[in-house]
């Protein structure tokens, strides 16, 4: 079957230690990607906060998976749309670099970073659980992440699955 679907991947500049201008950011680019017509809109890992983070600032800067941010992006979605976000994420048992999988009714998935390096280590908390497929309005989706040595291998294994 033969489906077309409008991608957007759309690199931002978080500032660190600006929460609430990043989430302004963010949401200035969810509206103007519908606007658009985009079907599944991909913003970077830890969009929400900026990347090179002490473990300080991912505390403050840290969202929980049930936050009414993530709501409120799933909301300004259209029905068939999907938007993947990275975000600090904020759990009982850690600070996790996460990936937020959106769609209009709300948080589809989240996805916890497994393969942390370098400083990473000492900032956030490993996922335990691979990224699986998830059957998503703009159809099957994988959610892969930035591991050093493991990324090609990791797309090269799900991506039969989405085929």
């Amino acid at each position: 079957m033969d489906r077309k679907v409008q991608v957007r991947c759309h690199e931002l500049a978080p500032v660190i230690g600006d929460r609430d201008g990043n989430l302004r950011v963010i949401d200035d680019a969810v509206q103007d990607a519908m606007a658009a017509g985009c079907q599944l809109l991909v913003l970077p890992e830890l969009a929400t906060s900026g990347y090179h983070l002490t473990a300080e600032e991912a505390r403050a800067a840290a969202l929980p998976a049930s936050s009414p941010v993530l709501e409120r992006w799933a909301r300004l979605l259209r029905p068939d749309a999907v938007l993947v976000v990275g975000f600090a994420e904020a759990s009982d048992d850690g600070i996790y670099n996460s990936a937020a999988v959106l769609a209009g009714h709300g948080v589809f998935a989240v996805y916890r970073k497994t393969h942390l390096w370098d400083a990473e280590k000492d900032v956030f908390t490993p996922g335990q659980v691979a990224a699986g497929v998830l059957e998503t309005p703009v159809g099957p989706l994988v959610v892969v992440r930035s591991e050093p040595g493991r990324g090609k291998q990791r797309a090269g294994d799900q991506r039969d699955a989405c085929d």
